[in-house]
């Protein structure tokens, strides 16, 4: 077509620019995510998109189909990608965010032991809540404090200054404040208790904070504040359930890996702006999905270097389970498309058709099924076929 060729090239282009901005910095911190061409277990193609985070600007992307490579499609995506910007743009990543998928964790801990791992505070608070709203169908008493526990996890990681630590002692003040006790430094009582419902787990630890500071950081409670039948006692089964959801081994040293407080919100926002080119409820081609993502990938790094304005809507949330109040960004992209298309007129008002290049971005041969077998012929699969009919 005429398009494809205009976008890849300004495509080519960004992402060329983008390389050689970051190429020179020594300390590169990058968040990247996955998103998939159809909702369920039924997806065909993946396309994994890193994001540089103090920027917000797209560095580059993958896409995979299923039958391309052996194993998970997200895992796969993400290192095809990263040895593309390690081994080959020599991009020198310290940090490298994303939600907590154990196979990317596993393979950045082996291939690239000098890359910092990080996961992004959104996926874990979200993750957080769903493990509170799991328990509290059981102990219905954990549903008043669902919101105040995440949001004490988001203070927590902001307030730890980056001490994987502090993060899970600043967080597990929270169970003493369900009890209603807001210093606790002299309580040897209240230690020896939470020592007798700990167990063996590694978590709470003991406290690094001195005494003087073993307490809550908010003000005196007022009566509008208090919660009058909310607060927990010790050995009721509602706080033991609440206690082995906040100090559970595994949501503990995911945790720690929140301690930097990274997010990648913009990643996110352009996973949403994907769907407008490349929407889950149409089927397309390998080459459509990659032109159409460099697409996504110029029309947001042009947003972040053109004027917008904030608008508040009231959207509803379904992870609070009410209407909120959200900002929007608006921005007037129009000018990008109309650069997009007087090049395509140029091109075909001088019929210089060009050809499109996308090897890059099949670092693999793209097989004509997603099945890990071979088609066979109608032929072999008579001769192979049985059947209990036959009588002869």
């Amino acid at each position: 077509t005429w398009l494809y060729p205009v976008i890849v090239q300004d495509f080519t282009d960004m992402r060329n620019k983008v390389m050689g901005e970051l190429r020179p910095s020594e300390t590169l911190t990058l968040c990247g995510d996955a998103q998939f061409d159809s909702p369920g277990y039924s997806a065909k193609f993946c396309s994994y998109t890193v994001m540089e985070c103090e920027s917000d600007k797209v560095v580059d992307f993958m896409v995979i189909q299923k039958g391309q490579y052996e194993g998970e499609l997200e895992k796969q995506a993400c290192e095809e990608l990263l040895s593309v910007l390690v081994k080959e743009e020599k991009l020198k990543i310290t940090d490298f965010v994303t939600d907590a998928h154990s196979g990317i964790g596993k393979m950045v801990r082996e291939e690239y032991p000098d890359m910092h791992h990080a996961h992004d505070i959104w996926h874990f608070g979200k993750s957080l809540r769903k493990k509170l709203a799991k328990a509290s169908k059981q102990h219905p008493k954990i549903a008043a404090w669902e919101n105040a526990i995440v949001n004490h996890f988001w203070w927590s990681a902001k307030n730890c200054n980056g001490d994987p630590d502090l993060i899970l002692e600043l967080f597990h003040s929270c169970i003493f404040h369900v009890l209603n006790i807001h210093s606790w430094g002299r309580r040897v009582k209240i230690h020896n208790d939470i020592k007798k419902l700990k167990e063996k787990r590694p978590y709470p630890k003991p406290p690094t904070l001195d005494t003087v500071n073993q307490k809550c950081l908010h003000g005196s409670l007022s009566k509008g504040r208090t919660r009058k039948g909310m607060w927990f006692k010790l050995g009721d089964p509602d706080f033991e359930a609440l206690f082995k959801v906040v100090t559970n081994t595994k949501t503990c040293n995911a945790m720690k890996k929140c301690a930097k407080f990274l997010h990648n919100g913009a990643l996110e926002a352009l996973h949403c702006a994907k769907l407008k080119y490349l929407p889950k409820r149409k089927a397309f081609t390998m080459d459509t999905t990659i032109v159409m993502m460099m697409l996504v990938c110029l029309e947001h790094n042009l947003r972040l270097n053109t004027e917008s304005k904030t608008v508040q809507k009231v959207a509803y949330s379904r992870a609070q389970k009410k209407y909120v109040l959200k900002n929007t960004k608006i921005v007037d992209n129009i000018s990008f498309k109309k650069a997009v298309m007087a090049k395509v007129r140029g091109n075909v008002q001088k019929k210089s058709k060009q050809s499109v290049d996308l090897a890059r971005y099949k670092r693999k041969d793209v097989p004509k099924t997603f099945h890990m077998v071979e088609r066979p012929s109608i032929q072999v699969l008579e001769e192979q076929k049985l059947t209990r009919m036959n009588r002869s």
